[in-house]
């Protein structure tokens, strides 16, 4: 009985063979894809700091009336985060058209913000913003734990 009879176990399968598997393919796949959308997600969010003097500027507004804009991103994540958690529950066989589009949306309104002159419409982009990006987070986090490898 040499090495060549021993069974393989888990620990000694090659990536390419658990590749062949279905199962394990998709659950890769999907890993892959939370990866990057949470980069995506991280760029979205990164992006507020920085840019925040700008924004400032653009809309004509001092520092303690932009500062308004945080304000609004975190009430839009706390009702993100609750309006998500419900609309999973609902909907739980949509979960990955809920994903892509809110993943999508996030990006959007990320990139809509700096378009924005008007001191009003900005601080109600910046609450989708937070509404979208905090939806997409508590979803991914509820999705990645039937998906990730692991």
């Amino acid at each position: 009985m040499g090495p060549e009879t021993a069974r393989p176990t888990p620990e000694t399968i090659g990536f390419r063979q658990q590749l062949q598997d279905p199962k394990h393919r998709r659950k890769f796949i999907h890993t892959l894809i939370f990866y990057f959308s949470f980069i995506a997600l991280g760029i979205c969010r990164a992006q507020h700091g920085p840019a925040f003097l700008d924004l400032a500027q653009i809309t004509g507004s001092n520092v303690e009336e932009a500062s308004v804009y945080y304000t609004s991103l975190a009430v839009g994540g706390l009702i993100g985060s609750v309006f998500m958690g419900v609309l999973i529950d609902k909907l739980a066989k949509h979960r990955q058209t809920l994903l892509a589009s809110s993943c999508l949306l996030t990006a959007a309104s990320a990139c809509v913000i700096p378009l924005s002159r008007n001191y009003a419409l900005t601080t109600f982009i910046f609450g989708v913003n937070g509404l979208l990006t905090t939806a997409f987070d508590s979803e991914t986090y509820i999705k990645s734990r039937n998906y990730l490898v692991g």
